[in-house]
């Protein structure tokens, strides 16, 4: 289902909650304030679009989201960890992109981490400008 403004606090928290356990090595208010500028960047483009897995009959029971901008471009994909290995990021990804599609590759940007079991899709792994950090 589409994300509503009740998922982008969902959002927020995950995401950010996921950088600071990729990169204990950093400062966390840096990273926290570093990842929340960057979320913002990307939800405020006009091809935002936030993706978000519940359980059928209550949207308040979230299993994953993913967020994605424009033409095949994923910034994250993200699932509870109880629900791992169900195949929800694969439904997130379907609905986003459509079926894997060889000729059509998925541009995955900013931090999106560990995408091993995104192996059917062919990924392309770069920064988008919305990634690039300013100043």
């Amino acid at each position: 289902m589409p994300g509503t403004a009740e998922h982008v606090g969902l959002v927020y928290w995950a995401w950010i909650k996921s950088m600071l356990a990729l990169h204990r090595d950093l400062d966390p208010n840096w990273l926290a304030a570093a990842q929340n500028a960057l979320i913002s960047r990307i939800l405020r483009h006009p091809s935002a679009a936030v993706l978000v897995a519940t359980r059928r009959g209550a949207p308040e029971d979230w299993h994953g989201y993913l967020v994605a901008t424009g033409d095949r471009v994923l910034h994250w994909v993200w699932v509870k960890r109880r629900f791992r290995q169900g195949g929800i990021a694969t439904a997130l990804l379907t609905a986003a992109f459509g079926m894997p599609d060889e000729r059509q590759a998925i541009d995955a940007t900013c931090a999106t981490p560990n995408l091993g079991y995104l192996s059917a899709w062919p990924l392309t792994i770069r920064t988008h400008r919305l990634c690039e950090v300013s100043g």
